[in-house]
């Protein structure tokens, strides 16, 4: 029964006591935001335990002794809104554990919500030193797409999909943020992810990143708004600027403007979303 498990869990280093917890669940689980049915989690000990959750997971039963069975139901993922209406919250996790003489078998619980608040972002038009931006532009589909970091040392930047609409976007996580800092001539640009800087050099159209600033300036860069709030990014040192392309699907820096390319807007994260 044990192999099926497939789970090992506390153990006291006295054999004394040898009380220990094998749980059937203990993969991370993600559940929707409500309507989630009832998980039952099988329990092998060979001594008291407890469970450990937190206010919108309930357990039954809260306690026992040697082999059993628990049954965990979740609250749906609602919260009292400002005016006093039910309304979804944001993603939230918790861990849930079984606890024994010596420690605890955990599994961590990741319920959706409402994917509109968290990391929410609205357009912007100006920049500030220290700001972090999604660049965004439209794709071939008329969708909102956020440029990526770049893993590697070069290359163009990819997107990824957002949702919401022009006016109030939003995104799973904080990663597709810039950082802007304003250094003489203009502004760095740094992948909030990994604190990399953004550079261009040579003939390529593609982007390089760096640990550290570039000493001959080729990271440096400017920022206009156009009166509709588009983005025109430049490279000082190679006069290219940002655009993405709706054919390539990606960003690029370019001496010219381009047939498929578009204009990025900036989207600044809403705070006490």
């Amino acid at each position: 029964m044990i192999a099926l498990l497939g789970a090992a869990a506390c153990q006291d280093k006295d054999i004394n006591l040898a009380s220990r917890v094998i749980l059937s669940q203990t993969e991370d689980l993600e559940i929707e935001a409500e309507n989630v049915p009832t998980l039952d989690v099988a329990v092998i000990s060979d001594g008291d335990w407890v469970v450990v959750t937190p206010e919108w997971i309930s357990a039954n039963p809260r306690y026992g002794s040697g082999d059993g069975m628990i049954q965990f139901n979740f609250d749906d993922n609602y919260v009292l809104g400002s005016e006093g209406n039910l309304e979804m919250g944001s993603d939230r996790e918790a861990t849930v554990s079984v606890e024994c003489a010596s420690g605890a078998t955990s599994f961590l619980v990741k319920q959706a919500g409402d994917p509109m608040k968290g990391n929410v972002y609205v357009p912007v038009t100006a920049v500030k030193d220290g700001g972090v931006y999604l660049l965004v532009a439209v794709n071939a589909e008329g969708a909102l797409v956020a440029a990526r970091a770049i893993s590697g040392n070069y290359g163009y930047l990819y997107v990824d999909e957002t949702m919401g609409t022009e006016e109030k976007i939003s995104m799973p996580t904080e990663d597709n943020g810039f950082l802007f800092t304003a250094v003489d001539g203009g502004w760095t640009i740094q992948q909030k992810v990994d604190n990399r800087y953004l550079y261009q050099t040579g003939s390529h159209n593609s982007f390089n990143v760096s640990n550290t600033r570039r000493e001959d300036g080729d990271d440096v860069w400017t920022v206009s708004f156009d009166a509709d709030g588009y983005a025109t990014v430049t490279n000082v040192f190679v006069g290219k600027w940002m655009q993405y392309s709706q054919s390539y699907k990606s960003y690029g820096s370019y001496p010219t403007a381009q047939d498929s390319g578009v204009l990025p807007r900036l989207y600044e994260k809403v705070e006490n979303q």
